[in-house]
């Protein structure tokens, strides 16, 4: 009798979880609000490290490339500006502490602990990456977007120069 129960509460368990896991793909697709303290139970439920394979890195470079397609400067434009700026010639720099500590990359470290600090249920960018994203994010995740950011300052090209701004009507006649 024993066995018998238990085997029927691992099914039952098993049923559940499915249909947890299929609930919450649904809503990941359909682009729906997404409950972050569920989405936070998945990291629970993995049983190996996860590992991004090259379709998923390939996927990663087309959506940030064709999300700013339109506002990235055409190259002769960047190269003038580089060019009238001293671009990255260390020669043409400043010596000292400050321009080494200006121009040091940005480390996983420093990444992890700025978003640490970030202030859950705020809303993202034309980018979609939420708060509640970076902090849910995997260490690989983030050893990718450090990448990205050391290749923005490397290139000096920032297409996050972007603000999405909405008025709102508070109260009265609109």
């Amino acid at each position: 009798a024993f066995y018998k129960q238990k085997r029927d509460y691992k099914k039952i368990l098993k049923r559940k979880k499915s249909h947890f896991f299929a609930k919450l793909n649904c809503k990941i697709n359909d682009m729906q609000s997404i409950n972050w303290t569920e989405f936070k139970k998945l990291k629970s439920f993995r049983n190996e490290p996860q590992s991004m394979d090259l379709q998923d890195l390939v996927t990663f470079y087309e959506f940030f490339k064709n999300l700013y397609a339109e506002k990235v400067l055409p190259d002769e434009v960047t190269s003038s500006l580089k060019n009238s700026y001293g671009g990255h010639d260390t020669s043409q720099q400043p010596k000292g502490r400050l321009n080494d500590l200006i121009n040091k990359s940005i480390s996983l470290e420093e990444l992890t602990s700025c978003i640490k600090k970030l202030k859950l249920g705020k809303a993202s960018a034309e980018d979609c990456l939420s708060n509640e994203f970076l902090k849910n994010s995997s260490t690989l995740l983030l050893k990718c977007i450090v990448k990205v950011f050391n290749v923005c300052l490397d290139e000096g090209v920032y297409p996050w120069n972007v603000a999405l701004i909405t008025p709102l009507h508070k109260k009265g006649d609109k």
